[in-house]
């Protein structure tokens, strides 16, 4: 295949009549006047060698020219901008587009760099966002999906394209994206380059000073934020969210522990909670009740506004995603418990978020939410990135959000162990209205197969693989019991590995995975009650309020050995002091702190053993008892090293004191000289007292 290059005068001149049929493929291709550049503009950069980018034209064909590429080129910075491809409409699907990119771009690549003496570090060129693009020629997303197919990534910013001229306007529906250079895999950018190339660009149209255009500033901040070691990860080409279920009742809690930073006196019972926790606690622990939950009534259910990020990343098969959000703010409320330790000084906080009556959560804003205390395998951290607001706080995330709310002092302490989902399956329209489900049979299919009944294991198989709303139903769920995005991807196996139900029956299930607790019921009464002010059913926040309180606990331990361990001296040795005053707190949090399993029904006695064993509490826990026990060991030695250093001490003295009883029969022994007498007696002395400190200290490392 032979390339055509116009790159100069001559060339250009050369190709005339192959232009004039190319430029209707070009007017065809681009019907936006503010995406399409004047042609005499191109056409002069082409021409003139003093411009600045330069431009070059090459074809597929000569006779005549069915598709093309328009390019730029900034020699200085090694960068070649694809500003314009396009295809003859009668001529689209005939693999026009992909001779251009993947044969004869390479080729002309080589030629240009023969001719200019520079190298091509980056491949940029803009598309269109489908759901931003009311006039193209082709639909936008068959347009990126061939892109990608050839090996096309996104620089994940906010682009936005300045005006072509003055009578043109800014272009924001665009995404900025970059080939492979010779079909090497490419997986970052250099920050500065893209910085070089956007600041080069922009001046190219006529932007003199970049730093005072707000689109550039943006975008230059968009890349420092992003930016790790001066390179850009680049990501798949972004998707719109587009979830399939709106759930209009539904409630994520979100639970962490704190050190109080008041002791705290005896308490009112809250009516919220009393009768709850009475029901649910063993015999025992009824009479020495270990807590005691409150529904912070002066909040109220608070209306918040929730702030998700505009365009987000998730990691998933080694690749990079980028997805944008389909709503930006959506109404909710909010409900804030607190749970006292009545023998520790720590106060547990469940804050429940649930959906503003007249607003839902998608299955995609629960995922965001519940990413703040799941799964971290995609690197997501929406935590960082959800923004929380009301009529009285500005808005802000999380941790300073709830430091104002509450007036916490060391909310930068919070770290957020666990949370729940429950939602009302009755209450859940799917975005496509002519689906219905039978939630019900879905709850007891999986309680049966995961009876292990040959039957029903190969009907639910059946099921997943023929029905896709059930398929979408059991791969959503995934992703709330994963807290993942990428859970579409998801086959049979992965979904009966994770959908392991503690509790099912027709109208309940409940799961749950690592720091995640899962239920879903159908028109629940408790539910609907508890929205009025604690915001979900105190059967489930009160058990995993525990195994919070003990992962809290437990790292509380964690944390001081290992303080303990920094704080040897120049010996290497721990001060005995701190290491009493370690062993004495951490006794305190094992004994006070820590909660067995103080449950009366077997649901929640159940739920306590397998979240201790599934979370790695049980393993976690031995391990410190053997730690705590090595501390032991060290402080035992310790105090009988002290205590042979006291005897020691104590036998250097007497010994000292008895070779001073020798001082007369030295005094006879020079003849009564009063001063060599004491010579001889206290040389005496400190030779037999020497002696014995080796001997001992000998005795002693052995």
């Amino acid at each position: 295949m032979t390339l055509h290059l116009l790159h100069d005068q001559k060339s250009y001149d050369a190709h005339r009549p192959q232009l004039d049929a190319f430029y209707a493929v070009y007017l065809e291709a681009f019907p936006d006047e503010d995406e399409r550049e004047d042609w005499d503009d191109i056409a002069a950069r082409v021409c003139n060698p003093e411009a600045s980018p330069r431009t070059f034209i090459f074809f597929d064909t000569i006779h005549p020219s069915a598709g093309g590429i328009v390019a730029d080129y900034y020699p200085n910075i090694g960068v070649v901008h694809l500003i314009y491809i396009a295809v003859k409409q009668q001529e689209r699907g005939k693999g026009i587009a992909k001779r251009l990119i993947k044969a004869l771009m390479p080729v002309a690549h080589r030629q240009l760099q023969s001719i200019y003496g520079f190298e091509v570090r980056a491949i940029l060129f803009e598309s269109n966002i489908p759901w931003q693009t009311q006039t193209d020629a082709i639909d936008p997303s068959v347009r990126l999906q061939i892109f990608e197919h050839f090996g096309a990534k996104a620089i994940p910013i906010t682009y936005t394209q300045p005006a072509l001229t003055e009578a043109k306007k800014n272009v924001d529906n665009l995404f900025l994206l970059s080939f492979p250079i010779d079909a090497q895999v490419h997986r970052s950018l250099d920050t500065q380059l893209l910085l070089d190339f956007l600041s080069a660009f922009y001046i190219g149209l006529g932007i003199l000073d970049p730093r005072k255009d707000h689109a550039f500033l943006r975008m230059q901040n968009e890349l420092l934020k992003i930016s790790m070691m001066n390179k850009i990860t680049l990501t798949s080409i972004a998707q719109l969210e587009k979830p399939q279920i709106r759930m209009k009742k539904a409630a994520v809690c979100v639970q962490f522990t704190l050190v109080n930073e008041e002791p705290q006196s005896n308490r009112e019972i809250c009516p919220a909670f009393y009768s709850y926790e009475t029901d649910l606690l063993s015999s025992h622990f009824q009479k020495r009740r270990p807590f005691q939950s409150e529904y912070q009534e002066q909040i109220g259910v608070l209306d918040i506004q929730i702030h998700f990020p505009k365009q987000y990343t998730y990691l998933s098969e080694g690749k990079r995603h980028l997805r944008i959000s389909e709503r930006a703010v959506i109404d909710a409320q909010m409900h804030v418990n607190r749970t006292y330790s009545l023998s520790g000084n720590t106060s547990t906080w469940s804050i429940v978020i649930s959906n503003d009556v007249n607003d839902s959560f998608s299955e995609l804003e629960c995922i965001k939410l519940i990413n703040f205390f799941g799964s971290k395998q995609e690197d997501v951290h929406m935590i960082d990135e959800i923004q929380w607001s009301t009529s009285s706080i500005a808005k802000c995330t999380f941790a300073p959000f709830i430091g104002q709310l509450l007036s916490i002092q060391n909310i930068q302490d919070v770290d957020i162990l666990s949370g729940i989902l429950q939602t009302d399956t009755a209450h859940i329209d799917f975005v496509d209205p002519s689906i219905t489900f039978d939630w019900s049979e879905f709850y007891l299919d999986l309680k049966r197969y995961h009876e292990r009944k040959e039957l029903s294991e190969q009907q639910y198989e059946r099921e997943y693989y023929n029905n896709p709303v059930f398929q979408s139903i059991n791969n959503i769920f995934c992703g709330f019991a994963l807290g993942i995005f990428d859970f579409e991807r998801m086959d049979f196996d992965e979904v009966s590995d994770t959908l392991i139900p503690l509790k099912a029956n027709e109208n309940y299930l409940l799961l749950l995975n690592r720091g995640i607790l899962l239920c879903a019921c159908h028109d629940d009464d408790m539910f609907s009650a508890s929205l009025e002010s604690i915001g979900m059913s105190p059967y489930l926040l009160i058990p995993n309020m525990v195994l919070v309180n003990n992962e809290f606990t437990l790292n509380r331990i964690d944390n001081a050995i290992e303080k303990l361990n920094t704080s040897k001296d120049k010996r290497g040795q721990i001060p005995l002091n701190d290491l009493r005053d370690t062993r004495a707190d951490i006794d305190h949090w094992l004994d006070d702190n820590y909660l067995p399993n103080i449950f009366q029904y077997p649901s929640e006695k159940e739920l306590y053993e397998f979240g201790s064993a599934h979370r790695g509490l049980l393993i976690y826990k031995a391990n410190l008892e053997n730690n705590i026990q090595t501390l032991d060991d060290l402080k035992d030695e310790l105090i009988a090293n002290r205590q042979e250093n006291s005897d020691l001490m104590m036998t250097l003295l007497l010994t000292l004191l008895s070779g001073v009883q020798f001082q007369e029969m030295f005094q006879s022994f020079v003849k009564g000289d009063f001063i060599l007498s004491w010579m001889w007696t206290i040389f005496f002395s400190l030779s037999l007292t020497g002696a014995i400190y080796y001997f001992t200290k000998l005795k002693m490392k052995k």
